[in-house]
């Protein structure tokens, strides 16, 4: 599985709330390239963020190998020369390794790699107008994309990369042998309008086009667009087809296994190109699933692998609506990060709780088409119905094998933790370390995403939240120190997590460099000189940091209930949440072994958060 997790971001990007014609991608080519920080920087860091999680033997020897990497006569300055070199034609130097990583996991996708958010409550029940809202507010998202209109996300520097946003329709994640690809409508150096103008609907197991423009390329009407949808509802009938039939599962399994079988459907009989062709073209995926979630876990467990017959993995978006009416998206992670899928997101919500007369309005001079909805039968014959049973049993394993929790704190949210003047995502992840502690009497190495979209095609780097710092606010909690000095440490834990984002965020944190080194030997170590793998790779010391005990990532929005997504270590948790003013939402994962673990830690977490914030409340009465 992949030991990353970048679906949210740290960094918050600006709401825009006007538009301007051609305005979208009018700075992409004045953001600065992504930096490659200095060796040494990197090293000193190195030898600080990783400190906490080694005893002080190891982190001696640690430190004397770094020291020797870094030195005149190490290899650490001929890989950061090498990679200085690679960086110099290339605007965005990480962009390769990160397409190398994503699209070269062999493992699943569901689980291991897709994201899932949860939509917050929308004043509509009847799920097919809910779907119809999904799909009407989506194109005409899509129409300022296309026309430019779009006004650029920014943060507090300025104008952020908008590359993504190229990625949000028409994208699909192409199985093939070995390796991956990407594909899309938007060419990567044209934004031009993607020329697909339907959508594939899921029901019962059964995959249908939907055509949401009409012939002179008007938006169909909300009206049409729903009575298609209960045409379809109807065409599905009631049960699902056999297993075999349900070709949703080509994306189920692992990458190879999926490559096998997209090349067997291919080679069955040529009418099936133009039906994987409907599909990877199509804008994004409307699944209509008939069972009804009652609580946030089950939901959570239903978004994120859910009814496997009933969703395309592959798919950039596959939008997920149940019967009672509660909202789900499933994301493909290769190419996109959450602080751009959650920007559509907003859109879509907002477009909703405006009452739907914008949406539901006749429109005019559009032209209906006599047939604007199919069914996709491909011919399967009876090798391909037998992997594709057997895809859906590699799934099921993994299903088995990971345990799905939340956690809704509603006894207060960002407002309060603001009145502290203390950060409310660094409290969080100081917490979840306090609880860490509590847990199993150490704490293991974490990992938080952070944005650098304010650099070209920049996407994320690992924010290590593990830091002395931290590690002393928990030691002392558990020491039973006075409190004066818990709430001392803890503004100094909480003031270090600032200034570690900060530096992530400017492409000046730890990982992404060495990686990028590693990955420069991987590629280029033998035909340098440098034949064995450096020391400071093989040491324990950098497994461990990578090796995601926590891996968390932040992502807040009005829009947004939470997110999730799997663990990317056994031994670990998966941990998506959402701060909101008055409320903080999680998202929790394990495997099943742990499952007894991540009950006690979401105990150990409502707990330390009541604590501190009466610990906090107490002092500043005092004040």
């Amino acid at each position: 599985m992949l030991s990353r997790r970048v679906a949210g971001s740290l960094s918050r990007v600006a709401s825009p709330s006007t538009s301007r014609l051609g305005s979208t991608f009018a700075h992409q080519d004045k953001l600065p390239p992504l930096p490659v920080p200095e060796l040494n920087e990197t090293c000193d860091k190195y030898i600080k963020w990783v400190a906490p999680i080694l005893s002080a033997d190891e982190h001696a020897r640690t430190s004397q190998l770094v020291k020797e990497f870094a030195s005149p006569s190490g290899v650490g300055p001929k890989l950061h020369a090498a990679l200085l070199e690679w960086a110099k034609d290339k605007r965005n130097w990480l962009e390769p390794f990160w397409d190398d990583m994503y699209l070269g996991d062999r493992g699943m996708q569901p689980i291991h790699v897709s994201y899932t958010f949860m939509m917050n409550p929308i004043p509509l029940k009847d799920p097919l107008d809910i779907a119809a809202a999904l799909i009407s507010s989506s194109i005409r998202f899509k129409k300022l994309l296309d026309e430019e209109s779009l006004e650029p996300d920014k943060d507090k520097d300025g104008p952020v990369s908008m590359d993504q946003y190229r990625k949000l329709f028409s994208a699909c994640r192409i199985p093939l042998a070995s390796r991956d690809q990407l594909r899309l409508a938007y060419c990567m150096d044209n934004a031009s309008p993607a020329a697909p103008k339907h959508v594939v609907v899921i029901r019962k197991g059964r995959l249908y086009t939907l055509d949401v423009y009409n012939p002179d390329g008007t938006f169909r009407s909300y009206a049409d667009i729903k009575a298609d949808l209960e045409k379809i509802v109807a065409a599905a009938g009631t049960k699902y087809p056999p297993r075999e039939q349900c070709f949703c599962l080509m994306t189920a399994g692992e990458r190879e296994h999926g490559a096998r079988i997209r090349q067997k459907i291919l080679d069955a009989d040529p009418k099936n190109h133009q039906v994987l062709d409907d599909i990877e073209r199509s804008l994004f995926a409307v699944s209509l699933d008939d069972n009804a979630p009652e609580t946030f876990t089950d939901a959570f467990n239903n978004s994120l692998s859910g009814e496997m017959r009933n969703r395309f993995y592959d798919k950039q978006i596959n939008m997920i609506v149940y019967a009672n009416g509660v909202v789900s998206w499933l994301m493909e992670h290769s190419g996109m990060d959450g602080h751009t899928v959650i920007r559509l997101f907003r859109h879509v919500f907002q477009d909703i709780h405006k009452g739907m007369d914008a949406l539901r309005a006749p429109v005019t001079g559009g032209k209906g088409a006599p047939q604007t909805y199919r069914e996709l039968m491909p011919v399967l014959n009876d090798d391909i119905k037998q992997l594709l049973i057997a895809a859906g049993k590699q799934l099921e394993g993994l299903k088995a094998d990971t345990q799905v929790s939340t956690l809704e704190f509603t006894d207060f949210g960002a407002d309060r933790i603001k009145t502290f003047k203390l950060s409310p995502d660094g409290f969080v992840q100081a917490m979840f370390h306090l609880s860490q502690l509590r847990l199993r009497g150490k704490i293991g190495s974490t990992y938080e995403s952070c944005m650098t979209k304010k650099f070209y095609h920049g996407r994320t780097e690992t924010l290590r939240t593990v830091s002395p710092e931290v590690k002393a606010f928990a030691e002392a909690v558990l020491a039973n120190a006075p409190r004066e000095e818990q709430i001392k440490l803890l503004t100094a834990a909480v003031n270090e997590h600032s200034n570690r984002g900060r530096m992530c965020a400017n492409g000046r944190g730890v990982d992404r460099h060495l990686w990028g080194m590693k990955q420069i030997w991987i590629r280029q170590g033998s035909e340098m000189g440098i034949a064995e793998e450096p020391a400071i790779f093989k040491d324990p010391a950098f497994s461990r940091m990578r090796t995601d005990i926590l891996s968390t990532s932040a992502l807040g929005d009005p829009a947004l209930k939470c997110f999730g997504f799997g663990p990317t270590a056994d031994t670990g948790f998966g941990i998506g949440y959402s701060v909101h003013p008055q409320q903080m939402n999680f998202m929790l994962t394990s495997r099943v072994a742990l499952g007894s673990e991540l009950d006690r830690f979401i105990e150990l977490l409502r707990a330390s958060f009541r604590e501190f914030a009466d610990v906090l409340s107490s002092a500043s009465a005092k004040l």
